[in-house]
């Protein structure tokens, strides 16, 4: 499916289950014996609230990917926080993740909070290479080959689907006004990502030449989208912005 739609954007929408957050006491053992082991499975023992995890490419091939992802990063935090009610929860959530879990094991159950949300992203983004997905939720893989942020999904391009996240949300037993509340958190981001693809800066050239006895016509769009206002980079001996 994504060989046939070369997709801009992945979204990966998780929910994390509750009976994980009470694993010492009730003999569940399954992030410590079939995933990354005791330390960094301990990181799903407490709820820490709605969360996403996202990623950008630092090599010379990928120069946009930096500016995209915090242009992003930027846009989920403030219409995160306009959701009704979720600034109450992550706030309780967080301190109780700090209370119970950072301030014994500060190495793997941390606080990437921006503005009050829950991001998990790499401060020196990730390396270049082939296909593939990665993730970075304090217990999950670590950054890797194609397109960060996207979960642990493979057969991803970084150079075809240049925004990939996931979100994690607490919903496991969600009903009535809670599970609104988790399903308006999810909306919100969706419609973040949605709302840069269609309001972006298009890089479209078209050019046409004589072919055949005709014209030939064509329309080519570079990826990614960038944010408003940002100046395309100059294409190397041309002078033009790429």
């Amino acid at each position: 499916m994504i060989d046939a739609w070369l997709p801009d954007a992945f979204l990966n929408p998780h929910g994390y289950p509750s009976h994980e957050w009470v694993q010492p006491f009730s003999e569940y053992t399954g992030w410590v014996q079939s995933r990354q082991g005791a330390n960094t499975g301990r990181a799903w023992w407490i709820p820490r609230g709605w969360f996403t995890s996202m990623g950008y490419l630092r090599d010379e091939t990928h120069p946009y990917s930096k500016v995209v992802a915090f242009a992003i990063q930027d846009k989920i935090v403030e219409a995160e926080r306009s959701v009704p009610g979720l600034l109450p929860l992550e706030a309780r959530m967080n301190s109780r993740y700090e209370r119970f879990g950072q301030r014994w094991q500060p190495k793997d159950m941390f606080q990437p909070i921006v503005n009050g949300i829950r991001i998990y992203m790499s401060l020196k983004g990730s390396g270049a290479g082939g296909r593939g997905g990665a993730g970075a939720a304090g217990g999950d893989a670590g950054a890797g080959a194609g397109t960060p942020g996207s979960g642990g999904v493979s057969g991803l391009s970084a150079d075809i689907t240049w925004d990939a996240a996931y979100t994690e949300a607490p919903d496991e037993t969600a009903h009535g006004d809670y599970m609104k509340l988790m399903a308006s958190a999810g909306l919100a981001f969706d419609y973040v990502h949605l709302k840069y693809l269609a309001e972006g800066d298009l890089r479209v050239t078209r050019t046409e030449r004589d072919a055949a006895g005709g014209v030939q016509w064509r329309v080519e769009r570079a990826r990614p989208i960038l944010p408003v206002g940002t100046k395309p980079l100059p294409v190397a001996g041309t002078g033009e912005g790429q």
